[in-house]
């Protein structure tokens, strides 16, 4: 369609699920949030992982 210049709506969602992380250099955290519902955990990096930079921590977590 890019081709053709036709512009497409986009369709506007609400989601349902809600995943949030967060890292650091000593360690992780998440909530998931689903049908009014929280699950959050959090913890230390294991010996072993040498994650160096803040993209790879957060994808991580």
């Amino acid at each position: 369609m890019v081709k053709l210049n036709k512009p497409l709506s986009l369709k506007e969602l609400t989601p349902d699920t809600v995943l949030t992380t967060d890292a650091s250099e000593e360690g992780w955290g998440m909530t998931l949030v689903k049908n009014q519902s929280e699950i959050w955990d959090a913890g230390e990096w294991q010996k072993g992982w040498h994650l160096t930079s803040s993209n790879q921590r957060e994808l991580a977590a």
